[in-house]
C-alpha cells in the first residue's frame, strides 16, 4: 500500500485498462494492473465543481474524508465509463464550527449533531417546522425542497432550536452537557429574541413551539408523525429508555432558548460509475471496459437507489470489492 501517492489517469493499451499514472512527491508514478484495476476512491462529496454539475440542492458540504473528490469518477469517464445516480446523496443537516478547518486545502469540514429528542426541533426560514427531526434523511429531504411556484428553497435555511432543558441533558458539537455556550451558538431568554438573532419571524417561531408543545405533552405529532416509525422509537430508547409518553417528543419550555444554522451536508454521495454484478464497469454503450473494475462509492449505488441506506456502502464496497478480486485472479491478464 501505498500512502500520499494520489491516481491520476487511466492508462488503456488496444482497449483494455492495463494500468494508472500516478503522482508521488510531484513526479509521474507508474503502476502496471496486469489483470485489471480496482477503483476504490470513494465519492465525489468534496469536489465543489462535481456537486455543482450534478448534484441538485443548496451548496453541499461533507463530513466525509477530504480526500474524496471524484478521482475515481473523472477517471472512469475519461475512458468512457457510463454513470448513474450522480444527483444522489446521503443527505443530512450539518454543522461547522470556526475550528474546523481541513488543515490541507483550508475548507471547512462540518460536523454531525444531535437532534430529534424532546425539547427540540427544526424549522425553516419561515419560522415553522418541516421535517420529522428524528429521521436525518427527511431533515436532508426539507432542506433540498424547492417550491418550483415561487422559484426558491421551500424551507431552506434551516435553524436548529432547542431549550435549555435539552442542553442539560444532551451535548452539541464540542458543548458538554450544561456547558456555556461557545460563539457558535445563538441564544435568546425567549422565542421572539431568539428569532430576531436568526433572522426569522418571532410571531412565527412562537406559534410553531406552542403548537409543538401541545401535542408533545400529549406524546404526539400529527403534522410529521415523529416518534411513530420503528426508526423514531428506536432512536428515542437510546437516551431516554421507557420515557413516557413519548422518548422523542417534550416541549420547548425552559429558557433561555437556543439555536443554530445548520447547512446541508452528506455522509456520501451515491452517485458513481456502472458495473455489472462482475465489478466490471460498463461503457456508455453497455459494454464491459476491460480491466476496469469498480467498488466503494465510486460505484453508482444501483442496488438501492434513493431511499435510506445507513451502512450500505460499507457493505456494498466489501461484496464488489471481493467479486473484484476473484474475477482478476480468475483472468489470465496481459
Amino acid at each position: 500500500m501505498l500512502t500520499g501517492t494520489r491516481a491520476k489517469e487511466l492508462i488503456v493499451q488496444d482497449g483494455r485498462v492495463i494500468g494508472l499514472r500516478a503522482e508521488r512527491e510531484g513526479k509521474d508514478f507508474f503502476i502496471r494492473g496486469r489483470r485489471g484495476i480496482l477503483l476504490a476512491t470513494g465519492g465525489f462529496e468534496w469536489n465543489e465543481e462535481m456537486n455543482k454539475r450534478f448534484i441538485y440542492g443548496p451548496p453541499l458540504h461533507a463530513y466525509t474524508s477530504p480526500t474524496n473528490e471524484g478521482d475515481g469518477h473523472i477517471m472512469g469517464m475519461e475512458v468512457g465509463a457510463a454513470l448513474a445516480l450522480m444527483d444522489h446523496s446521503i443527505f443530512q443537516p450539518g454543522l461547522s464550527i470556526p475550528t474546523d478547518i481541513v488543515e490541507e486545502g483550508g475548507k471547512r469540514l462540518y460536523r454531525p449533531f444531535i437532534h430529534g429528542y424532546p425539547g427540540q426541533i427544526m424549522v425553516n426560514r419561515h419560522g415553522k417546522r418541516c421535517c420529522d427531526e428524528c429521521f436525518y434523511p427527511d431533515i436532508g429531504r426539507a432542506i433540498i425542497a424547492y417550491d418550483r411556484i415561487r422559484g426558491e428553497y421551500a424551507n431552506y435555511p434551516v435553524f436548529w432550536i432547542c431549550d435549555q432543558s435539552f442542553r442539560d441533558v444532551i451535548p452539541l458539537i464540542n458543548l458538554k452537557r450544561g456547558q456555556e455556550m461557545d460563539e457558535w451558538l445563538v441564544r435568546g431568554e425567549t422565542l421572539p429574541e431568539l428569532a430576531g438573532k436568526l433572522g426569522i419571524s418571532g410571531t412565527d417561531l412562537t406559534e410553531t413551539v406552542e403548537r409543538f408543545n401541545k401535542f408533545a405533552r400529549e406524546g404526539r405529532d400529527p403534522d410529521f408523525r415523529r416518534g411513530d416509525s420503528t426508526y423514531d422509537k428506536q432512536w428515542g430508547e437510546v437516551v431516554f429508555p421507557g420515557r413516557k409518553p413519548s422518548t422523542v417528543l417534550g416541549p420547548l419550555e425552559k429558557p433561555p432558548f437556543y439555536g443554530a444554522k445548520p447547512e446541508l451536508t452528506t455522509a456520501g454521495n451515491l452517485g458513481g460509475l456502472v458495473t455489472n454484478a462482475k465489478s466490471e464497469v460498463i461503457d456508455v454503450r453497455g459494454e464491459i471496459i476491460p480491466g476496469l473494475y469498480c467498488t466503494s462509492n465510486t460505484q453508482a449505488m444501483l442496488l438501492l437507489g434513493h431511499h435510506y441506506d445507513s451502512g450500505a456502502a460499507q457493505g456494498k464496497s466489501a461484496v464488489f470489492g471481493y467479486v473484484a478480486a476473484r474475477q482478476m485472479a480468475q483472468s489470465k491478464g496481459k
